[in-house]
């Protein structure tokens, strides 16, 4: 990991936000490659398995640095929309500070 930002706690899982902090932002390439982007990393507790569960998709502006956008926050929300259901803020810097809001299901965490 190069920048873990936030994190929260299932009973099953550990979600990491990684973010690229400035130094680590490098110019977008061509073909444009989301694995360079911000990500969600899930540590299972169970097995102790770690693995990227998703990136930031920052196609609404190609242009932007790699990791120009980032996850910057992330709830366990399982009580209010299921097992598994997380709760992911994401900020477009690039785009006038625009963000979502969003919902992220992943089984079993």
């Amino acid at each position: 990991m190069k920048n873990p930002d936030n994190i929260d706690t299932s009973q099953k899982s550990l979600m990491i936000n990684e973010d690229l902090i400035d130094p680590n932002r490098f110019n977008a390439t061509t073909p444009y490659n989301i694995t360079n982007n911000a990500k969600i990393i899930q540590v299972d507790l169970l097995c102790n398995n770690t693995e990227v569960v998703a990136f930031v998709n920052q196609i609404e502006d190609i242009a932007a640095k790699h990791g120009e956008w980032e996850s910057s926050g992330i709830l366990d929300a399982s009580n209010y929309y299921g097992e598994g259901s997380w709760l992911v803020d994401v900020q477009a810097h690039s785009l006038k500070e625009g963000g979502q809001l969003l919902l992220m299901k992943i089984p079993d965490s």
